[in-house]
């Protein structure tokens, strides 16, 4: 496999078809132009801020490699490939884009419809017949036919169906259905593949326009998709990294690709067959010699289906506790021994056993190399396994390994009068302990989780699990303020791969409407954050300025102001399906006053999405994201009080910060939740600068507020 490293996110890639030119464009716009056997750099154009509009489609090359075409952040360039001469600039001309197969049109998005230019002179453009349905600007992918005869594309991005389009007679010749809002497209002379955002892959027979097959190819959304030349194998790409290779008749799995360390955005096959080319959120182009491995698959009986499930099996870090434990040695500590000299004592990859009783932590435990630390199980009987820390004690325990061998503690109970765990390095694994904290200082947290990563890579992961985590509210400050606290908090500036807390009870008593939940600050992490039970006077979930993608799922919150709260600026879908919210609005303030003079209070909701303040931002000295793309809001039920059920509104700042911070959220879907249990000022609010979210499908949402009214690219359906 030969790579092109990037400096940016790779978005979409193309390929002359003699396979010896290759295109990118980068989240930052920046377009590049390979020769690829030398892998010498033949242009550079465009770049600078990171822009969300650079999609699929974004960049072509004319199959002769005669032309490269671009969408630079709302206006369409050609560049001839050779001189890098501009033979095109056309305001308003967007992607998706493509090339004919002959190179004598390029295909394009403008606010009229899909028009197509002629390469010979580039002056001569038509747009596309008026049988298109709803016109034809928000096109969500396009793709020629192998033979040139018809165009293949979403109409909009949320549209049901594909359209056929026989270009001779310019107009629409069927339609392609039975896939969720199709997001990538694929297609030869005989076939049709199209990823939806769900998961799954559907499989059209372009003459028929019968559906041949639909499957899940990935757990989440399908972001590449590309049919080889010949039509046998079929390679898919998503959130999980992973390049998957199906047989197009069986639809078995007969290859898969592993190389990228992040979501798989774009695939492209050479014309000839022999590879595949990959772009990555990994900042990557990768070069794949895939055909040998194909031909040995379909050589044999059946293909090792152990082998290719085998990205399913535990994680390293798994696998690490389980090949130490058979080999570890076990050291036995009782109450009035030290923890500390037994953890000093110990080899990494031991296990410490703690007996039952209480043990008085007069200095913080450091944990310094991975160990597995368990108390008395649940299933023994007495008093249980207890590290009560003493007053005046930062934190009761504090992790740090620098390994990416795990570490483990479990089955026990940990009191402290101020904070209690802080996690610096390491793979992290808490498993069926609890902690409390019961403290009147500011800024405390149950679990705080600090680590920067080796450079500026993030390469820990945390793992809380059936934990009982509470923030005990005992008085307030000296000076009369409640405190703020956290129970579980990801400090501004933390890298980490992956945060999950799962089937864990998480209590914050303080009445202050910053002591929240989980908070995670300005991070790059995949967030997992299932089958919780949240109870918090603050925001049960809060995660401002994130960059990655997310999981909120089958949680029961309950909050005094905000169940969960989002702001984000990650291509990747995110979720937040099926929890049970509600929000008895109790009109909590901000505490301490220097922080309310930066921090304007948001209006209480069961979820808002790309709301973060600036004050916020600024606060916390990060930039500041006031949006949130591509999340998934489904199958929640929603109950109590609040000013509105779902917010996408612009947050209200300070006087100092000026005029409220607008909400650029795109690309969002509601559907599916429960309002009949919820009163509210408004079930929906949608903020003047949200554009293209999909509302639909709810159930008992009557209140719907639109700030810009219906010229807003907002789709809402109530009925």
């Amino acid at each position: 496999t030969d790579t092109l490293a990037h400096e940016a996110e790779v978005r979409g890639v193309s390929l002359s078809q003699d396979g010896t030119r290759l295109a990118s464009i980068t989240l930052s716009g920046k377009v590049r132009l390979f020769d690829v056997e030398s892998e010498k750099l033949l242009q550079q154009h465009g770049g600078g801020n990171m822009s969300y509009g650079v999609q699929e489609g974004s960049v072509a090359i004319s199959p002769d490699g005669r032309f490269l075409a671009a969408d630079q952040q709302g206006t369409l360039m050609v560049w001839d490939a050779d001189s890098a001469v501009v033979l095109l600039e056309q305001p308003h001309g967007t992607a998706p884009i493509g090339f004919s197969p002959d190179s004598r049109y390029l295909a394009g998005v403008t606010p009229v419809g899909l028009c197509l230019w002629s390469t010979d002179d580039w002056k001569d453009s038509r747009v596309l017949g008026t049988s298109l349905p709803g016109g034809t600007s928000h096109v969500q992918d396009l793709a020629f036919t192998s033979d040139g005869k018809r165009l293949i594309f979403a109409a909009t991005r949320f549209a049901p169906r594909l359209m056929v389009y026989d270009l001779a007679k310019d107009s629409v010749e069927g339609e392609l259905a039975g896939l969720d809002s199709p997001h990538v497209i694929s297609t030869n002379d005989t076939m049709v593949a199209a990823g939806g955002r769900n998961g799954e892959v559907c499989v059209w027979d372009l003459t028929s326009r019968e559906r041949i097959r639909k499957f899940e190819a990935h757990s989440s959304i399908v972001v590449g998709v590309a049919l080889s030349p010949d039509g046998r194998t079929l390679a898919t790409g998503g959130n999980d990294k992973e390049i998957r290779l199906w047989d197009t008749e069986t639809l078995e799995r007969v290859g898969l690709l592993k190389g990228h360390h992040s979501q798989v955005w774009d695939l492209k096959f050479y014309r000839n067959g022999r590879y595949l080319v990959s772009a990555s959120m990994d900042r990557s182009i990768k070069l794949w010699d895939w055909d040998s491995e194909i031909r040995f698959a379909r050589g044999t009986a059946k293909a090792d289906a152990n082998a290719a499930q085998s990205s399913f099996g535990p994680t390293t870090a798994q696998r690490a506790v389980a090949g130490r434990e058979s080999t570890s040695r076990i050291h036995a500590v009782r109450p009035g021994d030290s923890l500390q000299a037994a953890i000093d004592a110990a080899a990494p990859g031991d296990r410490i056993d703690m007996a039952t009783g209480t043990y008085e932590m007069a200095e913080m435990i450091v944990i310094n190399k991975p160990l597995i630390i368990t108390g008395a199980a649940a299933k023994d009987e007495g008093e249980p396994t207890i590290l009560k820390g003493a007053e005046g004690l930062p934190y009761v325990l504090q992790i740090e390994t620098n390994s990416g061998s795990a570490t483990e503690i479990r089955n026990l109970q940990i009191e402290s009068y101020a904070s209690g765990i802080e996690h610096l390095s390491g793979d992290l694994k808490l498993a069926k302990c609890s902690v409390t904290i019961s403290s009147v200082l500011e800024f405390q947290k149950v679990v705080s989780l600090k680590a920067t990563g080796s450079g500026n890579r993030p390469t820990d992961t945390v793992i809380i699990e059936g934990c009982t985590l509470l923030a005990k509210y005992v008085g307030d400050t000296a000076d009369r303020t409640v405190p703020d606290v956290d129970l579980v908090l990801a400090e501004g500036g933390t890298r980490y791969v992956e945060i999950t807390v799962a089937e864990s009870s998480l209590t914050n008593e303080a009445p202050n409407v910053i002591s929240n939940g989980i908070e995670t600050r300005g991070m790059s992490a995949h967030l997992t954050i299932r089958n919780n039970d949240i109870h918090c006077q603050g925001m049960g979930v809060v995660i401002p300025n994130h960059t990655g993608a997310m999981d909120i799922c089958d949680n029961t919150i309950w909050s005094g102001c905000v169940g969960i709260t989002t702001g984000n600026e990650s291509p990747d879908r995110s979720n937040i399906i099926g929890n049970h919210i509600t929000v008895d609005d109790q009109g909590l303030e901000v505490y301490p006053a220097f922080v309310r003079e930066l921090i304007a209070p948001n209006p209480s909701a069961c979820i808002t999405i790309g709301g973060t303040s600036a004050g916020v931002a600024t606060f916390f000295g990060q930039k500041f994201i006031g949006q949130a793309a591509n999340f998934w809001v489904k199958d929640n039920i929603l109950v109590g009080n609040p000013k509105h059920g779902i917010s996408l509104v612009d947050s209200p700042e300070p006087e100092s910060y000026g005029p409220p911070t607008p909400n650029k959220s795109h690309m969002n879907i509601i559907a599916r939740n429960d309002f009949t249990q919820l009163s509210a000022d408004c079930d929906v609010a949608l903020g003047s600068s949200t554009q293209d979210n999909l509302v639909a499908d709810n159930v008992g949402a009557a209140l719907i507020f639109r700030e810009a009214g219906d010229k807003d690219r907002n789709t809402i359906r109530t009925d």
